[in-house]
């Protein structure tokens, strides 16, 4: 619902105690007893301990400063807006004025010319897991220097490094361990040289013997950046799907 993450943010900003009433107040428009207060407290720091349920196969989409050298990825950035088919941008037009070229779609891309312009499609782990990469990265100009194609374990383990440059490779990597909340992330940078960078980047991640697919960066591609609930916003939905905010006696 719409309503919910400004109940959320204003309950969160109330205290905790005077959080819970707010929600009551504002959802089921009645007082919360001692019990219930105690209880939604409860789930509020439960869920500041625990990872929300997600569907496997979340993708986000966004820019980050790249290290080439350690594998580092830092300050990732979500897109700020979906246009055209493709993640981008606040600008219409490319290049915009903040990412430069730096773009995503559901086949591939454009890095931004900058390192801190890399471009990353992320995909995250919600359970633990062992897995294999499969994917082409392809560079389908005849002019230019290529581009670099890097995949980041949590964001600071670099497992696989490619440079195509008029052509394309094929991208495996076997036999990933992932923890819950971990993130695989598919880096691509413009190499040195921005001319001439549009890449096809198309990934499976399958289980470790191959028989089920548990992302596909293509068929998976949204125009919805995922987010997971915060604790208070998680707080809110659960009184929102209570019997007696849904049905009148």
């Amino acid at each position: 619902m719409s309503m919910l993450p400004d109940i959320a943010s204003q309950a969160s900003q109330r205290g905790r105690e005077a959080g819970v009433e707010y929600l009551f107040d504002q959802i089921l428009a009645r007082p919360c007893s001692e019990q219930e207060k105690s209880m939604l407290l409860e789930l509020i720091d439960a869920n500041d301990q625990t990872l929300p349920q997600a569907p496997e196969n979340q993708w986000t989409y966004g820019t980050a400063t790249f290290h080439p050298e350690s594998g580092a990825v830092e300050n990732f950035r979500l897109f700020p807006r979906f246009h055209a088919n493709r993640w981008q941008g606040l600008r219409d037009d490319l290049p915009d004025t903040e990412l430069d070229w730096a773009s995503l779609t559901a086949v591939g891309g454009h890095p931004g010319a900058r390192l801190d312009q890399t471009v990353v499609r992320r995909w995250t782990a919600f359970d633990e897991c062992r897995v294999r990469v499969r994917g082409h990265l392809k560079h389908p100009s005849d002019q230019g220097n290529g581009v670099r194609g890097t995949i980041v374990v949590r964001g600071n383990e670099k497992i696989g490094e490619w440079t195509v440059k008029q052509g394309e490779q094929e991208t495996r990597i076997d036999d990933v361990l992932l923890q819950p909340g971990d993130t695989l992330d598919f880096v691509t940078d413009s190499f040195g040289d921005i001319s001439h960078d549009s890449f096809e980047w198309k990934v499976r991640i399958v289980s470790n013997d191959e028989r089920q697919v548990r992302a596909n960066s293509e068929r998976h591609f949204s125009s919805m950046q995922p987010r997971p609930l915060t604790p208070w916003e998680q707080a809110a939905q659960a009184l929102l799907l209570t019997n007696e905010f849904c049905f009148i006696d």
